[in-house]
């Protein structure tokens, strides 16, 4: 956990954090995005890419952390 704390207070120290978050909630965000069960769940169990979810990974950070908004396409399913 001491890792993404430093990592938020980088990201703070830089402005790179979205308007409003403090360095505790974006220590809390890191942290819960590198659970590897959201993996699990969402490749191995529903079936997602890992490109898929690569992408949701990245595009999910970028928004709660850093407050960049992506066009976001809800990846398909591997054989839909």
């Amino acid at each position: 956990m001491r890792g993404m704390r430093m990592l938020a207070e980088q990201l703070a120290r830089i402005g790179g954090l979205r308007p409003g978050l403090s360095v505790r909630r974006a220590n809390d965000l890191l942290f819960f995005h590198i659970d590897p069960a959201h993996y699990e769940l969402l490749v191995l169990t529903r079936g997602w890419s890992i490109s898929a979810f690569r992408q949701w990974f990245l595009s999910s950070l970028k928004l709660h952390l850093l407050g960049l908004a992506e066009e976001a396409a809800t990846p398909a399913r591997a054989g839909s």
